[in-house]
């Protein structure tokens, strides 16, 4: 993790953002809507990873007794178990299992989020920005109808994805129709209500991070085995770690960029318009910093 190369960054991008601003903020706007395309696309091979993880884990460690450790494989019972239809999602390869849809779910939600604001602010039709907030509409829907995971998944993990599931959820669509004039400003002003929804789902995931990284260890632990070469598995778990932060540094990156595209979306002035070129260039190097951990990391 490079911290002073963020730290570097976001200074460079203050002075930059001094003159880089438009009457409209289109442009500005469209490079933070760039630059957090590569959050998202940093977290999505994050997930990926989870998906991998999280079913492995659940079929080599939880057994039917439902144990209390999902780790202690000594205690899986031998021989023909029952299949339980709760536990569908982590048997099958389509789509994700339960911790990981949840996740996803919130960075797409926030995605989708970032294109509205965008194409607001750019000034486009009524039926891309409407087609944004469709997008949130339909994630949210599946956030309400999700599969909560059974109870050996753990009480961490089932109360982080219950607690990302509830902030999609309670994304507030502003009300369909023309978007002109009096009523775009109005739709505006509902759309941005939605921003403090967005950060907590944001956040959600964030904090979600201990329990991630908890499943991560036991992929290693199972991968390399109980009797394998320590210093393997435990380089294995550093570099998860060494992911996770810098995942963590992105979201936060994330999170300050939302805040600027909130502010200049509400029309603050030229501060609110010109804080996005310096949060877009401080996810830019932690969206960076993600990839080239994910590059050296755990399989």
């Amino acid at each position: 993790m490079k911290l002073s190369a963020l730290g570097t960054a976001l200074i460079v991008s203050s002075i930059l953002a001094g003159g880089c601003s438009t009457n409209r903020g289109a442009e500005e706007f469209g490079f933070y809507r760039e630059t957090f395309q590569q959050t998202r696309s940093a977290s999505d091979a994050i997930l990926d990873r989870l998906a991998v993880t999280e079913r492995r884990l659940w079929r080599n460690c939880v057994n039917v007794l439902e144990i209390d450790d999902p780790l202690d494989c000594e205690a899986l019972v031998r021989g023909q178990t029952p299949f339980k239809p709760d536990q569908a999602l982590y048997l099958v390869s389509a789509g994700d299992p339960p911790a990981t849809a949840a996740f996803r779910r919130a960075i797409a939600a926030v995605g989708a989020y970032t294109e509205a604001l965008n194409a607001l602010a750019s000034g486009q039709s009524a039926d891309v920005v409407s087609g944004q907030v469709g997008r949130i509409v339909d994630i949210a829907a599946a956030a309400a109808t999700a599969v909560a995971p059974p109870a050996a998944a753990g009480a961490g993990i089932t109360a982080a994805i219950s607690g990302v599931n509830a902030h999609v959820r309670a994304f507030r669509a502003p009300a369909r129709g023309a978007i002109g004039f009096v009523a775009r400003a109005e739709f505006r002003d509902q759309l941005l209500a939605n921003g403090e929804t967005m950060k907590a789902a944001l956040k959600g995931v964030r904090d979600a991070t201990p329990e991630i990284f908890a499943a991560f260890r036991g992929h290693a632990i199972l991968t390399i085995g109980r009797g394998g070469d320590l210093e393997a598995r435990a380089d294995a778990i550093e570099e998860t770690r060494v992911l996770l932060a810098n995942w963590v540094i992105l979201l936060d990156a994330a999170d300050r960029a939302l805040d600027a595209a909130l502010a200049a979306a509400a029309g603050e002035g030229d501060g609110g318009v010109s804080g996005l070129i310096a949060a877009g260039q401080l996810l830019t190097m932690a969206a960076e910093e993600t990839r080239r951990a994910l590059a050296g990391g755990v399989e």
